[in-house]
């Protein structure tokens, strides 16, 4: 495979595939480059996910202690800590 610097592609209005453009070892960097980012972008999908798993518990337990109070408030039996 020949290789194509960018800047005689450019020079030459030459229209060359990316994977022209880079080296062997260019583009070993650029393999680890993505591998590092696909990694990083799985665990922010982890992060996030565990952060909505708490973030519906918590609604969740915001729901049921309002509905603990309208029941309460329906029937006048309001417990203390809910006051």
């Amino acid at each position: 495979m020949k290789h194509v610097d960018a800047t005689s592609a450019v020079n030459n209005d030459l229209k060359a595939p990316i994977f022209l453009l880079l080296t062997t070892a260019s583009m070993s960097t650029f393999v680890e480059f993505l591998e590092a980012l696909a990694d990083t972008l799985q665990r922010t999908v982890v992060s996030w996910a565990r952060c909505m798993d708490d973030l519906f518990e918590v609604a969740d337990e915001l729901a049921a202690t309002e509905k603990v109070k309208l029941l309460s408030l329906q029937t006048g039996n309001l417990p203390g800590e809910l006051k």
